[in-house]
C-alpha cells in the first residue's frame, strides 16, 4: 500500500467535500428573504444584475463540524468575497477556506492499520506494519507535510524500521512508499492549497481560489 498517496488523497477529497458542502450550505437559496417594512435609504441595484439576479459581499461561513461522506471536518471557516446569482448560474469570485482535518478522519480513509501521530514540531510520524523474510515490522517515517503549487507534499526526513533487528536498511521499495508529492485528486481547477500546518489533533488546511462554479 501506497501509505503517503493515500494520505494524501484523503486530504484532497476531503477538504474539496468541505469546500463545495460548505459554500452550497449557505449559498442555496433561490431569492434574498424579503426584508422588514423599513424607512429606505435610497437602494440602488448594479447595473449588470437583471431583474431576479443579486450578489453579495464578504459572506461568512463557520462550523465546528462539518460531516461530509468523505469523513468529518472540524473548526471550519469560509470566506466568500463576491457571492453572485444570475441567469447563468450561481458563483464565489474569491474565497479563503481554513479546517482541521482530525488523523482519525484520515486514518479511517487510509485503513490498514496506518497511524498518525504528531510529533510536537510541526511534522507527523506515519506507521505501518508488513512482512519482511517472515518478520512483522513496523516501518515508520517522520516529514512533514506541505503545499506547493496545487500539490500536497510529505517527504519524511527520516524513514526506519521501529524496534527491528539492529543494522537492517530500509529497502528503497519501502521507503518509497513514504515519498509522495502529488497533485490533489479533485481540485477545483481555479482553488488552490495555499498551506497546511501539523496540528495537535490534525492537519489544517488553508485554501483560497476564484471564478467558482456553484451547483444550482
Amino acid at each position: 500500500m501506497k501509505i503517503a498517496t493515500r494520505v494524501l488523497a484523503a486530504l484532497g477529497l476531503l477538504f474539496v467535500a468541505l469546500t463545495i458542502a460548505a459554500v452550497v450550505a449557505f449559498m442555496t437559496w433561490s431569492r434574498p428573504a424579503t426584508p422588514a417594512t423599513t424607512t429606505p435609504t435610497t437602494p440602488t441595484s448594479p447595473s449588470h444584475l437583471a431583474q431576479g439576479e443579486y450578489s453579495a459581499n464578504n459572506l461568512t461561513f463557520a462550523t465546528p463540524k462539518l460531516d461530509t461522506p468523505s469523513g468529518t471536518i472540524t473548526d471550519v471557516h469560509l470566506t466568500a468575497g463576491n457571492f453572485v446569482n444570475t441567469s447563468k448560474g450561481k458563483r464565489i469570485d474569491n474565497f479563503k477556506a481554513d479546517a482541521l482535518v482530525p488523523f482519525a478522519t484520515v486514518q479511517n480513509k487510509i485503513g490498514n492499520g496506518v497511524t498518525i501521530t504528531p510529533t510536537g514540531d510541526g511534522k507527523i510520524t506515519t506507521r505501518t506494519t508488513f512482512e519482511i523474510l517472515g518478520r512483522q515490522l513496523t516501518l515508520t517515517g517522520t516529514g512533514t507535510m506541505a503545499a506547493d503549487a496545487g500539490r500536497l507534499v510529505f517527504n519524511p526526513s527520516a524513514i526506519g524500521f521501529h524496534e527491528g533487528p539492529p543494522g537492517l536498511n530500509v529497502p528503497e521499495w519501502a521507503a518509497g512508499r513514504l515519498r509522495f508529492a502529488i497533485p490533489v485528486p479533485a481540485l477545483p481547477e481555479n482553488a488552490t492549497i495555499t498551506n497546511i500546518t501539523t496540528e495537535n489533533t490534525g492537519f489544517r488546511i488553508h485554501l483560497a481560489g476564484s471564478q467558482l462554479q456553484l451547483p444550482s
